[in-house]
């Protein structure tokens, strides 16, 4: 039996999976859809539970069931930044920040995406929405 690998990418919009055999050939994809929240011209989120944890684990049983097989390994990519707080058993408490939202942004901040700060001001926003969360 081949080897089997699956990659799994949480979007904007969407996570998207493909399992592919040891050659390279892509026996299986799905999409699971997910909501994107525009709460006002400046804010950007998402529901954190229904996009970064039940997204994913549709996507990984989709994908398993249309292979025939479990995977030998998975890879998971998201977009950056983005963050929610989580309790102690990883369930999101706050919405899913996600680049380019307001809460994120700096005064006189860098035009450059990775060093705006961008992810220093999601985490100070959602600690002081829930300072009582388990992690974030």
């Amino acid at each position: 039996m081949t080897e089997l690998t699956m990659g799994i990418d949480i979007g904007t919009t969407s996570v998207k999976g493909v399992v592919a055999d040891d050659d390279g050939t892509v026996v299986a994809r799905v999409r699971v859809p997910h909501a994107l929240h525009i709460t006002a011209p400046d804010r950007m989120e998402h529901d954190a539970g229904q996009a970064w944890r039940r997204g994913p684990r549709r996507a990984f049983a989709k994908l398993s069931q249309l292979a025939g097989a479990a995977p030998r390994a998975v890879a998971i990519s998201a977009m950056v930044p983005s963050l929610t707080s989580v309790d102690r058993r990883g369930r999101p408490l706050t919405s899913g920040l996600l680049y380019g939202d307001a809460r994120g942004r700096v005064a006189g901040g860098a035009a450059d995406p990775a060093g705006t700060g961008e992810a220093l001001q999601f985490l100070r926003w959602t600690m002081g929405e829930r300072p009582d969360a388990f992690g974030y």
